[in-house]
């Protein structure tokens, strides 16, 4: 039986204890956690921390993808592939923090990405930069053994499946492999089904959304062209058995809607 999980970042109009009610309400089983404004941030970090303790809800995932809350001290959001030292170092350790949390509530797994390719950069010495950062990040998780899963997404220097599965195969260590953003495979031209059987034993988490032809733009499932009926045959055939998280951060008005006829599509394709 597939476990459905909500992720945080559509409730960012609603406090972290709205969010977790809502979420609750609606018939999530669990919820990702994003490390990140309005919720997760340094003077509500004890707080968030206490509520979520108490919230009887799973954690899929700890989202370490975005960082807005690092931005103030640079004009951009320091990344794991950023060629400045400092940017880059302030990073890992917002990471490792992540992996820390994950810890203290349970979670499995975090998760990452690159962030864009800066200009006037190398890939080669990307390459560098990134496997630097994984290398920290990958040393911590080992010591509070958490999964590190990778998210590719347009426009971002890790930015489809193959690229991604190079960086696992490279890397080679067991806690390494993808959250798999299954409408970020389409974004980038990719078969989601095809997808999930190439990642097969690496996937440890997985994001759900509905893509209409090729836009980023996460759009309630059953709104778009993804075909569900394959993701789920693709699902049973590697026997995952992980969660799928619901990403619906493009609805913060109406995140209750959304997971609502969100969560109605999904049991019904996925008869849970």
């Amino acid at each position: 039986m597939h476990r459905f999980a909500y992720s945080t970042n559509a409730f960012t109009k609603f406090s972290f204890r709205q969010t977790i009610k809502k979420i609750s309400q609606l018939g999530f089983r669990g919820m990702e956690i994003v490390f990140d404004r309005p919720h997760f941030e340094p003077k509500y970090f004890e707080l968030t921390l206490r509520q979520a303790k108490r919230s009887g809800l799973a954690i899929s995932n700890i989202n370490a993808n975005t960082a807005q809350l690092l931005k103030p001290f640079y004009k951009s959001i320091p990344s794991l592939i950023s060629p400045d030292n400092i940017s880059r170092t302030l990073r890992v350790k917002y990471t490792q923090t992540a992996i820390d949390l994950a810890r203290d509530l349970g979670a499995r797994n975090i998760s990452l990405t690159t962030g864009p390719a800066p200009r006037g950069v190398s890939r080669k010495k990307l390459q560098t930069f990134f496997r630097s950062s994984l290398e920290q990040i990958l040393e911590h998780a080992s010591k509070k053994n958490i999964r590190v899963g990778v998210e590719y997404e347009p426009g971002y220097f890790i930015d489809n499946a193959e690229k991604t599965l190079a960086v696992i195969k490279k890397t080679n260590h067991k806690l390494l492999g993808v959250n798999l953003d299954l409408g970020h495979a389409v974004v980038a031209g990719e078969d989601p089904a095809r997808v999930i059987r190439k990642f097969a034993g690496r996937i440890f988490n997985i994001h759900l959304e509905d893509i209409k032809g090729r836009t980023h733009y996460h759009l309630i499932p059953g709104q778009g062209n993804m075909d569900f009926i394959k993701i789920k045959n693709a699902l049973a055939e590697i026997r995952y058995r992980g969660w799928l998280t619901l990403e619906l951060y493009t609805y913060p008005h109406q995140p209750v809607r959304a997971g609502r006829l969100a969560l109605k599509h999904l049991r019904k394709i996925f008869k849970t």
